[in-house]
């Protein structure tokens, strides 16, 4: 009688072989990952065990890629990057799947939705003869606008904060311009056809984009913090490479579009 106990006991403390659970937490369902030429996917693995488990995503149709989690038993987090430069502007899906070492395994139940796109940024500035006053700080602030050249619209708006010196190049900024007033990033593929001018104006005590509903009637009532206006330029130079617009009492003044982020 002692040894069908023992094996019964044994068996109750393997117990049964459960089903490993895979959840998708990034990105996020939905998601719009604008500029981003790399985003982090985070998977939440749990097993019955702590043996390593093999994670597998795929990204739309595209090759399956296998990450491997461990210490699994109480739950775990899988992550690894994705680059999206081989991705298209527009939706995409992500779908994973967890298998353990016995073979069992399960996929979250629905690919999850994500959008990525180009974007224009500022690349480099430089400023000349600041108008900055004592009264303001001892920092400039400069902003780089972008009206639509018939209308005067304001388009976007990107806040350079680290532009603070006279007379010096700042480079690497890959600041993007702003589409509104909730701060969402304009897609190149929505303005890459506009006629616009870009506008470079200080800002004064951290009031940073976007700022005035109507820009135009604020540079002509306040000259003083105005650089310069570029003379109109076609945003679908872009598609061939970077422009550097000429506007008054600046330089280097570099634009680009791409996926400036995460890299």
């Amino acid at each position: 009688m002692t040894r069908p106990l023992l094996a019964l006991a044994l068996a109750g403390c393997a117990g049964p072989d459960i089903v490993p659970t895979i959840d998708i937490r990034s990105p996020a369902d939905a998601s719009v990952l604008a500029g981003y030429a790399t985003i982090g996917a985070v998977f939440a693995v749990e097993d019955d065990r702590n043996d390593p488990v093999l994670v597998e995503y795929q990204v739309d149709d595209r090759e399956i890629v296998e990450v491997e989690g461990d210490n699994c038993a109480r739950g775990c987090r899988v992550t690894t990057p994705i680059p999206t430069v081989e991705l298209d502007d527009g939706e995409h899906t992500i779908t994973a799947r967890v298998t353990d070492v016995r073979g069992n395994e399960s996929e979250w139940t629905e690919p999850v939705p994500f959008t990525v796109f180009d974007i224009p940024y500022v690349t480099s500035l430089a400023v000349l003869d600041s108008q900055e006053s004592g009264l303001n700080g001892p920092d400039i602030e400069v902003e780089v606008h972008i009206l639509h050249d018939e209308t005067a619209e304001w388009l976007g708006c990107a806040a350079m904060e680290e532009v603070q010196q006279d007379d010096v190049l700042y480079e690497g900024l890959s600041v993007p311009f702003l589409a509104n007033e909730a701060g969402d990033l304009v897609a190149f593929r929505d303005i890459g056809f506009e006629v616009v001018r870009f506008v470079v104006i200080e800002s004064d005590n951290n009031e940073h984009c976007p700022i005035w509903p109507a820009l135009t009637d604020t540079l002509e009532s306040d000259v003083d913090d105005l650089y310069g206006i570029s003379p109109p330029i076609d945003l679908s130079l872009l598609f061939s490479g970077p422009i550097q617009p000429s506007v008054p009492n600046t330089t280097g003044l570099g634009i680009d579009r791409g996926r400036p982020f995460g890299r």
